[in-house]
């Protein structure tokens, strides 16, 4: 959690805590819902933080650049 918290609200000069972070990952997952993606994506893991399954994810596109 921390971690968000500090790369997310911190870094962007915003009030960060836990209450906010629980807020803003369920709306998130509410809203992924509506898309159809599975509640699971993403799992809150007590006193540690988010987790991210990432067999559910799927790449829709991938640009190249010339010389990558």
């Amino acid at each position: 959690n921390d971690e968000i918290l500090s790369h997310v609200w911190d870094k962007n000069k915003l009030a960060s805590s836990s209450q906010r972070l629980w807020q803003v990952m369920k709306e998130l997952k509410r809203k992924l819902s509506l898309l159809g993606i599975t509640d699971n994506l993403i799992t809150r893991v007590d006193n540690s933080g988010y987790y991210i399954d990432f067999r559910i994810v799927k790449k829709l596109y991938c640009n190249v650049l010339p010389g990558d």
